[in-house]
């Protein structure tokens, strides 16, 4: 098995194989619609990363970086979205996609559905309590 990551770029090819989530998640996340959003604004810069298993999308991912109060030295990672098509899951794809954010270093934040706490607590993040909901934080 071939896989590996890339950044994806902003085109109509990335929006099609994006169409592939969309028919197959019961509740689909609007990263379609933010992919749609910045191919129509001509974005240059893509936030979106893709698990490839051959020359298949099979997974997909949303990461920005956020700066805290203006600080250099409180920037982190926030993972946004992170999705593998169901055929593709339970293969540990999940942990590639974690395992290639932890190598920028940098501290990670994400907000998770309930169903995955499990998932990010294997990883080594810590839940943080917050006013409506609970975000899990790794630290490296």
């Amino acid at each position: 098995m071939n896989t590996f990551i890339k950044k994806l770029t902003i085109n109509y090819k990335t929006l099609e194989e994006f169409q592939l989530f969309n028919k197959k998640a019961s509740d689909p996340l609007a990263i379609t619609e933010e992919l749609q959003h910045d191919l129509i604004e001509n974005s240059l810069s893509s936030s979106f990363f893709g698990l490839y298993e051959e020359e298949k999308l099979v997974g997909r991912m949303q990461l920005n970086h956020s700066v805290e109060q203006l600080s250099a030295e409180n920037d982190y990672l926030e993972l946004c979205k992170v999705e593998i098509l169901p055929e593709y899951q339970k293969l540990g794809l999940g942990k590639k996609f974690i395992s290639f954010v932890k190598q920028f270093n940098k501290p990670i934040k994400t907000y998770p559905l309930n169903e995955t706490n499990s998932f990010w607590e294997k990883l080594q993040f810590k839940p943080i309590k917050e006013k409506t909901n609970t975000s899990y934080v790794w630290i490296p």
